[in-house]
């Protein structure tokens, strides 16, 4: 965390994170924790005020997602890493992709969140040139039909060579 100030050290961890998920309640205390030993917690940093007149604060939208493991009666550590689901989330809380440990898995689900965003982007594009073409197909259509017989477009059209036709009587405009 990028935090300003040295004095996390001796500090309440509910005047430091607030757990976003599961709900705690009103606040945290060892029996709400303990019932939720086994759940995955979102958490984010509080803003910290060393004194009245100063104030130092945490990247405001940094958030974390993570396990809590029961260490002792009284102590608990909470195993965080970023919860960021592509790399410009990544960038808005302040971190890159060298910030996350090699050998986890949050790795592999931010390139995959921007594998998966990338081809929702290619699917939109390609429906949206899918349309286009319908569209430019159709005007060329009505086009060709508003000059030529429909069946005779049809067979030009198709690839077919068109035996002239013979009318006695016929108006040219």
């Amino acid at each position: 965390l990028h935090c300003k100030t040295k004095k996390l050290v001796g500090r309440k961890i509910g005047e430091v994170l607030d757990i976003t998920r599961p709900v705690l309640g009103s606040e945290w205390n060892w029996p709400a924790l303990h019932k939720l030993a086994d759940q995955i917690f979102s958490i984010k940093p509080k803003q910290l005020t060393d004194t009245p007149k100063t104030r130092t604060t945490f990247v405001e939208e940094i958030k974390f997602k993570g396990s809590m493991l029961h260490i002792s009666d009284d102590s608990i550590m909470f195993i965080l890493s970023p919860d960021a689901k592509n790399v410009s989330e990544l960038n808005s809380m302040g971190l890159t992709m060298s910030d996350l440990s090699l050998h986890s898995f949050q790795r592999d689900a931010i390139f995959l969140g921007e594998h998966i965003s990338s081809e929702v982007k290619s699917a939109h594009e390609l429906d949206r040139l899918s349309k286009r073409l319908k569209n430019e197909k159709d005007l060329s259509n009505t086009l060709l039909y508003n000059m030529l017989p429909r069946s005779v477009a049809d067979e030009l059209r198709s690839g077919l060579t068109v035996d002239p036709t013979h009318y006695d009587k016929v108006t040219l405009f």
